[in-house]
């Protein structure tokens, strides 16, 4: 699906409240073992993995800033939730940045229309996400593709949930 991290419905009901609000919704898929609801945990890793042009950005850490920042992330896994950590993480953070509540609006749009089988206003707005928002989505691109392949006309047995081949669910 072109997203960093999937993870399942049953995974993210298992999360506090909290947490679960970081997860997106992006499909929900059939299979011979049953139904699932697919969610990803969006990061742009690329922002935050490509390394700066040399001699730009900020001098690598000293040893002792280091260890002061081992010892706060070691203390915060003891003493917080995970979405109190990671919401004060400055990576985390960045590489959250491009997925705006505007963004998830737009593809929220899309993915209800998707999932009750009207798929030409699903395009429609998973259309609009590049141009209204600046992301490159690959989940909606996969979606897209996905709609393409039936003419954007959802199948006469739509059900909300995509059939997966095989026996990977």
């Amino acid at each position: 699906m072109g997203t960093t991290v999937l993870v399942s419905g049953e995974f993210v009901d298992g999360c506090c409240e909290e947490m679960k609000k970081v997860f997106r919704l992006v499909d929900r898929v059939k299979g011979k073992r049953g139904h699932v609801a697919v969610y990803s945990f969006d990061l742009d890793t690329k922002r935050e993995l490509d390394p700066p042009e040399p001699g730009s950005g900020p001098s690598p850490p000293t040893a002792r800033e280091r260890a002061v920042d081992r010892a706060w992330r070691k203390r915060a896994r003891l003493t917080s939730n995970m979405y109190d950590v990671l919401n004060s993480d400055n990576y985390y953070l960045n590489m959250r940045e491009k997925y705006s509540p505007n963004f998830i609006d737009f593809f929220n749009k899309g993915l209800l229309n998707y999932l009750s089988g009207e798929w030409a206003i699903a395009k429609e707005s998973f259309d609009r996400i590049k141009v209204e928002t600046g992301v490159d989505d690959q989940v909606s691109t996969f979606i897209l593709s996905y709609m393409q392949k039936h003419q954007y006309e959802s199948p006469k047995n739509w059900d909300g949930f995509r059939p997966v081949a095989g026996d990977s669910l």
